[in-house]
């Protein structure tokens, strides 16, 4: 029998920023809950013209590639 193993990390990639309701209330109250009552690290991604923004995408992609089994990835 397998063990039920706990998600530690949710990678949630978005497609536009939190000032359209549906990215604020499927993506980013959602991901701010799980952080808040279950302990699960979250990283909430939008796309920005910036060039920090572009590398801070980057980074959290290659966190997404590399990441272990106990990892969710949700691309609205």
């Amino acid at each position: 029998m397998k063990k039920n193993k706990k998600l530690e990390r949710l990678f949630w990639f978005s497609f536009y920023d939190v000032s359209s309701p549906t990215v604020r209330y499927r993506g980013y109250y959602t991901t701010n809950y799980l952080k808040e009552h279950f302990g699960i690290k979250t990283n909430f991604v939008y796309p920005s013209k910036s060039f920090k923004n572009a590398w801070l995408f980057l980074k959290i992609y290659l966190q997404c590639l590399f990441a272990g089994n106990q990892t969710l990835i949700v691309v609205q």
